[in-house]
């Protein structure tokens, strides 16, 4: 049929598609350097080039902390509600009431009975 027009139209979308990524390649290297001005890629002779981020801080290899670890007080807190959760599925814990009456603690069990016999 019309194969040669096809095929033209392909290659020209295939070279702006190429041409839009060697674009946005270019502003990507551009907005690296402007966010991280102590990588410098040329060194004169005689300069000495500038630390980065790793060297500044050598840390070396630290493992990644939970947001919880980096704050102590939130840290014991939960460590706290853990253990109490833990205790309770053990032994019951003695809590006050709750209004006037909050009902069972455990719940009507059908099959207990729990009353003394006359006679």
């Amino acid at each position: 049929m019309n194969d040669s027009g096809e095929d033209e139209y392909y290659a020209e979308v295939k070279k702006a598609l190429g041409e839009k990524r060697k674009e946005k390649a270019e502003q990507a290297a551009s907005a690296h350097a402007r966010e991280n001005p102590w990588i410098e890629d040329t060194v004169d002779d005689g300069d000495k080039r500038k630390i980065n981020y790793a060297i500044l801080k050598n840390r070396g290899l630290t493992p990644r902390r939970k947001k919880e670890n980096r704050n102590p007080r939130v840290k014991h807190r939960n460590k706290y509600d853990k253990a109490t959760k833990r205790i309770k599925s053990i032994k019951p814990m003695a809590s006050g009431p709750v209004g006037v009456y909050g009902g069972e603690k455990t719940g009507i069990k059908t099959k207990l009975a729990k009353s003394v016999k006359l006679g």
